[in-house]
């Protein structure tokens, strides 16, 4: 009873918050670039990184210079803000940048990426130094006080939405009526609930949503990569022997999912928080259990992968598995995004930079 008192309380936070936005009662700013809002309802595990990476590499491969601005979370740049990476190099790590927009440094040597809280800050310290970028904003759904020209939410096609509830009864940041906010849902891990799944979804959105359209999208995993040296291993060479799983994401039951669905024989479970910090009192732990029960691998997801390689860890024994975000229907998906975004960068000449302006 009281977690739903908290709820309806918070529900009614959030369309305060919302309205008064709307309203222009609270500033929103705009940036001269065109910005892709790529979000969640939800605090997590959607499979957001990945899908920002596909996005990423979808704007590079139209000629465009993808602009990832990230907050950073737990990372020391968080409050102060710091450049990653210019596309040439990575300046900092994850204890000053977090961990999300480090690996996708990594995985998009070529891609801007910036962290802090004031997004729009970080992005018009992009558009002073680069030309022709088109930002990317990384879990951006509820940051309104940035204006975006293309609104993107993730929902996760294994959470049925008649299930969820606004926070702390559930995982809602935000009503689900903010559907409504939505250019387009992408419909993630898609592929685990068929086709009757997608279409019930579908269905549902459409009632929050008539306008926008719905893409489906599902993870590929590849094979695991030794954390020390970034090798490579086939997925056979984990599957014929009991190992441990380590995860401190925001969804780890999705990953402990996913490695039984690829057979992975997984004896031991270690979760800690969402982001968390590992420390050699971590590893120590980790390798103590590791030795007790006999176990010659530990397995992670790379956001964790990034956190662990700060640490002194033992070569050939920690492996991080890649997970890839793929379009259904790509070819699709792409025209749209890039006539949105073509659209967008034609109304460059209106006013922008530090104006208010009232959320589409």
């Amino acid at each position: 009873m009281v977690l739903q008192t908290l709820s309806a309380l918070y529900g009614s936070a959030a369309r305060a918050r919302l309205y008064l936005y709307d309203k222009g009662v609270f500033r929103t700013r705009k940036l001269l670039r065109p910005v892709i809002s790529v979000g969640n309802l939800t605090t997590g595990g959607t499979g957001k990184t990945p899908v920002v990476r596909f996005l990423a590499e979808l704007l590079i491969d139209a000629g465009y210079r993808p602009s990832i601005l990230s907050r950073g979370y737990r990372g020391r740049a968080e409050s102060t803000g710091v450049l990653v990476s210019d596309g040439e190099q990575i300046y900092c790590g994850p204890e000053v940048a977090g961990d999300e927009p480090v690996l996708l440094s990594e995985q998009i040597p070529s891609a801007l990426v910036a962290v802090g809280k004031n997004r729009w800050k970080s992005g018009k310290e992009i558009e002073n130094q680069f030309e022709s970028v088109v930002h990317l904003l990384d879990d951006g759904f509820q940051h309104i006080q940035l204006y975006r020209d293309l609104d993107l939410l993730l929902i996760d096609g294994t959470s049925p939405l008649e299930r969820m509830e606004l926070l702390p009864s559930g995982n809602l940041r935000e009503p689900l009526d903010s559907i409504r906010r939505a250019h387009a849902v992408l419909l993630t891990r898609s592929h685990l609930i068929g086709n009757a799944g997608v279409r019930q979804f579908e269905e549902a959105i459409k009632g929050w949503n008539p306008c926008a359209p719905v893409f489906s999208f599902h993870h590929q995993v590849s094979d695991p990569i030794e954390v020390t040296r970034g090798t490579r291993i086939t997925l056979s060479g984990l599957q014929d022997q009991p190992v441990a799983a380590l995860a401190a994401i925001g969804n780890p039951e999705q990953f402990l999912a996913d490695l039984e669905r690829l057979t992975v024989h997984v004896k031991e479970k270690l979760i800690f928080r969402d982001h968390h910090r590992f420390s050699q009192d971590d590893l120590d732990h980790i390798l103590a259990i590791c030795e007790k029960e006999n176990l010659k691998s530990v397995i992670t997801t790379e956001k964790d992968a990034v956190r662990l390689r700060q640490l002194p860890l033992p070569r050939n024994r920690f492996y991080a598995l890649p997970i890839v975000a793929r379009s259904r229907d790509e070819a699709t998906f792409k025209a749209w995004l890039l006539e949105r975004v073509s659209r967008a960068i034609g109304r460059l000449a209106e006013p922008a930079s530090n104006v208010s302006v009232k959320n589409q």
